[in-house]
């Protein structure tokens, strides 16, 4: 992972954290400071947390159909499928054909 992202995505969460905090103070007058700001340190790990488990998510899913017989999304702005593949497929198809 390039450095410069992550220092990006670590300051945009500071600061995203830093608002959060600000905005819990001015709604929880009465809570402490640091009690609110460890709130909003709970709350961008939890944000932070579930984007990741999107992120697996969503790469497992197109893995499961990539091996399942899908052809790759980024083809689809593509008139046909990607060059070799039909050739791999009917191979395949002959291969099954021949074992049965």
């Amino acid at each position: 992972m390039n450095g410069k992202l992550v220092l990006k995505s670590l300051i945009a969460s500071v600061a995203l954290a830093a608002l959060v905090a600000m905005a819990g103070a001015d709604l929880f007058p009465s809570t402490p400071t640091l009690t609110v700001i460890a709130y909003a340190g709970c709350a961008v790990l939890i944000v932070v947390a579930l984007l990741a488990m999107a992120i697996v998510a969503g790469q497992c899913w197109n893995q499961f159909g990539l091996n399942h017989g899908g052809t790759d999304p980024k083809w689809m702005w593509f008139g046909g499928e990607p060059p070799g593949l039909q050739k791999e497929r009917e191979k395949s198809a002959a291969r099954s054909r021949d074992a049965g």
